[in-house]
């Protein structure tokens, strides 16, 4: 009889354990039970093993793609610091302008298109009187200025100005670049 009695408390403690350990990762995030009677509980053990799988682990790889319109590259980036422990129904609502094109516990792809240029170029922007030369920093791809200088001494077709005051004009190389001012420099 002790031994019937012992086997029964030791399933009994088992089972509580490890439906303690099944519900921690929720527990931790705020989603305890609503509910202590277990009729009225709808979520299984399976659907919280489901939602442990798709938690982005601390090992995990996060690859970030921008499709840059302007320039036509794809910039790629690689970080998972902000994102890891994060199940792919999270990471969409933190991130609502990328898409997710792969998940998995050890690794994740974020895609979106942007009206951008990618690092790899140096962008002339006229206006106002004056040339900027920017380029695009990582990981944001937001423009920084690089240098600026009056743009007296130059000379642009009509089509050119509305090209540089609006889109501006991309670069591979500040060589390529300066070959393209010294063209249009006005002989003074």
């Amino acid at each position: 009889m002790k031994k019937h009695i012992r086997a029964i408390l030791i399933v009994s403690v088992s089972a509580a354990a490890l439906s303690f350990l099944l519900a921690l990762p929720r527990i931790r995030r705020g989603e305890a039970d609503r509910s202590s009677d277990p009729a009225e509980n709808h979520d299984t053990p399976l659907a919280v093993v489901a939602e442990l799988e798709e938690e982005l682990s601390p090992t995990v790889s996060v690859e970030w793609l921008t499709h840059c319109t302007r320039c036509g590259h794809t910039y790629s980036y690689s970080d998972a610091g902000p994102v890891i422990g994060l199940t792919r129904g999270e990471l969409a609502e933190r991130y609502p302008d990328w898409s997710i094109s792969a998940f998995s516990r050890s690794g994740a792809v974020l895609e979106r298109t942007a009206a951008v240029y990618c690092p790899e170029h140096f962008i002339l922007f006229a206006g106002e009187g004056r040339l900027c030369v920017y380029t695009a920093a990582a990981p944001e791809l937001q423009l920084v200025e690089l240098v600026s200088f009056s743009s007296a001494p130059y000379s642009f077709t009509e089509e050119e100005i509305l090209t540089l005051a609006s889109e501006g004009m991309a670069f591979d190389s500040l060589i390529e670049l300066d070959r393209y001012t010294d063209k249009h420099k006005s002989e003074n």
